[in-house]
C-alpha cells in the first residue's frame, strides 16, 4: 500500500513540474492593483499606448500583422501567432493545409519594454486575498462571484505553447515581462461595467466572438490569468478571452478539497455563462475546459439544457472537452446527449499517454473520459481527438495549450470552425464509432 501510495505522489509531482503552474519566488516590483466598481481606466481600455511612466506596461505594436500565406502541403499546420487586433484572414480555407503560417510583428519599444499587453476579462468565485498584488489578488477560499478584466504580459520572444516563467537555472529569480508571461493588472468591476467593456471589446473585433477558459484542479486565479492569455494569443483569437477561475486550492496533495469545490462552483458557472451569451454582444461564444474543470462545465451546461425549448439556438458555438478528468461511463450514458444541444459543435480531446488521468483512475476506480490507454471513448455527435501521436510530454496533461500540433487543431476548430474531416487528422474506426487522431 505504501508503495502505491508513493508511486502516485511521484506521479502527481510529475504532473506539478511540467503544468502551467509554477511557483514563482518573488514578484514584479511595483505591478499595480486596483479595485473599483467605476469604469477601467483608460490604461485598461488602451492596451496599445499604455502611459509613458508606468513600469509595468508597454506599448502594443499597431502596424497591421502581414498577410498569411498558406504553408506547403507537407508541412505540419502552424497557428497565426498576432497582437492584439488580429487581421482577418481573406477567405476561409477549403482543405485543412491552408493554415496561416505562423507570425509575430516586432514589438514597438516603449521605455525600454518590448512586451505585448493581453486584456483578459475573467469571472471567480474565490474570495479577495491581497488586492495589493496581482499574484494574490483572489486565494483559494470560497467566495461570491466576481467580475473583472486582468493584464498580462506577452514577451516578444515568447515561443507557441510555452508559457514562460522564471527557471532557477537560468539563474531567473524574478519575473521579467520582456522574458515571461506574467499577470501585471487585476481589476475587479461591476457587473455593469464590465459587460459594457466586453461589448466595448469585442465590438471591435472583426469576427464578434468571445471564449471562455474553465481550468483544471491545481490552478491558481494567477496562473488562469496567464494560460488564458496565452492561449489566445497563440490561437490568433480576434475577440474577447474571457475565463473562469473557480476555488482551486492551487496545491497537488489537495485533490480532494478541489473536487468539493468543483462541485459547488456549478451554480455560479453557470450563471456567469449565462450572462456572457446573453450579454456580451458576441455573435458566438466557444468553451474550453480543462481536467476537472470539464467537470464544472458539463454540469453547468446540463442544467442550462434543461430550460432547452424545441427548436432554440445553441447557446455556444464551439465546446471543447481537453483532457476530461471526470468518469468515461457518466460520460457518455448522462452527459453527452444533454449538452450537445447547447452547442453547435462539441470536441473532446483524450490521450493515451495522460499520467495525471491513470492516476486520477486509480483514485477514482474508473476510467476518464480523456484517457485513451485502454481505448478512447466515442459518443455520436461529439468529435473524439486522440491526441496520444504528438502528446510527447513527460507528464502529458497540459497538451492542449502547450503542444503546437494541438493548438493548430483548436485554431482551425475555434477561428475557423472546420469540422475534423477538414482539419488534418487521420479518420479511425473502431466499434461503435469513429474518431480522429491528430498526425505526428
Amino acid at each position: 500500500m505504501g508503495k502505491e501510495l508513493l508511486s502516485v505522489g511521484v506521479v502527481i509531482l510529475m504532473t506539478f513540474l511540467s503544468s502551467c503552474v509554477a511557483t514563482r519566488t518573488a514578484m514584479v516590483p511595483e505591478l499595480k492593483v486596483e479595485v473599483c466598481a467605476e469604469p477601467p481606466t483608460e490604461e485598461m481600455k488602451q492596451e496599445s499606448a499604455p502611459p509613458a511612466a508606468s513600469v509595468e506596461e508597454a506599448a502594443v505594436p499597431e502596424a497591421p500583422a502581414p498577410e498569411a500565406a498558406a504553408p506547403e502541403a507537407a508541412a505540419p499546420p502552424e497557428v497565426a501567432m498576432l497582437t492584439e487586433e488580429p487581421t482577418a484572414e481573406s477567405a476561409e480555407p477549403h482543405t485543412s493545409d491552408a493554415v496561416p503560417a505562423a507570425r509575430m510583428a516586432e514589438p514597438t519599444v516603449a521605455n525600454g519594454k518590448k512586451y505585448l499587453v493581453k486584456q483578459v476579462f475573467y469571472g471567480t468565485d474565490r474570495k479577495e486575498n491581497d488586492p495589493t498584488q496581482p499574484q494574490k489578488f483572489y486565494g483559494n477560499q470560497r467566495g461570491d462571484l466576481r467580475l473583472g478584466i486582468c493584464e498580462v504580459s506577452i514577451p516578444p520572444d515568447h515561443k507557441m505553447g510555452e508559457l514562460e516563467s522564471p527557471k532557477w537555472w537560468k539563474l531567473e529569480f524574478n519575473e521579467n515581462p520582456n522574458k515571461h508571461v506574467v499577470l501585471l493588472k487585476v481589476q475587479e468591476l461591476s457587473s455593469e461595467y464590465f459587460f459594457t467593456e466586453l461589448r466595448s471589446h469585442i465590438g471591435k473585433s472583426s469576427d464578434k466572438e468571445a471564449f471562455v477558459f474553465i481550468h483544471g484542479y491545481s490552478v491558481t486565479f494567477e496562473d488562469a490569468a496567464r494560460r488564458t492569455a496565452q492561449m489566445a494569443y497563440d490561437l490568433g483569437f480576434g475577440g474577447a478571452p474571457i475565463f473562469y477561475s473557480w476555488p482551486s486550492q492551487g496545491e497537488i496533495a489537495d485533490y480532494t478539497v478541489d473536487e468539493t469545490s468543483i462541485e459547488w462552483t456549478v451554480p455560479h458557472l453557470k450563471e456567469f455563462l449565462s450572462m456572457v451569451a446573453a450579454e456580451s454582444g458576441a455573435q458566438k461564444v466557444h468553451l474550453i475546459a480543462h481536467s476537472m474543470g470539464n467537470r464544472a462545465m458539463t454540469n453547468a451546461l446540463k442544467d442550462l439544457a434543461d430550460t432547452y425549448t424545441a427548436g432554440s439556438a445553441p447557446l455556444f458555438n464551439q465546446v471543447v472537452l481537453a483532457a476530461p478528468d471526470m468518469d468515461a461511463e457518466i460520460f457518455k450514458r448522462d452527459i453527452a446527449p444533454r449538452i450537445q444541444k447547447t452547442a453547435e459543435r462539441v470536441t473532446l480531446y483524450a490521450s493515451s499517454n495522460d499520467k495525471a488521468l491513470l492516476v486520477s483512475k486509480k483514485i477514482h476506480g474508473a476510467p476518464r473520459a480523456g484517457d485513451a490507454e485502454n481505448g478512447i471513448i466515442t459518443v455520436p455527435g461529439i468529435d473524439t481527438i486522440d491526441a496520444s501521436l504528438v502528446d510527447t510530454s513527460l507528464v502529458g496533461h497540459s497538451y492542449y495549450g502547450d503542444n503546437r500540433s494541438i493548438i493548430s487543431d483548436m485554431y482551425l476548430l475555434v477561428n475557423l470552425k472546420l469540422p475534423p474531416d477538414k482539419r488534418n487528422l487521420l479518420p479511425m474506426e473502431v466499434e461503435g464509432g469513429r474518431y480522429w487522431a491528430v498526425k505526428r
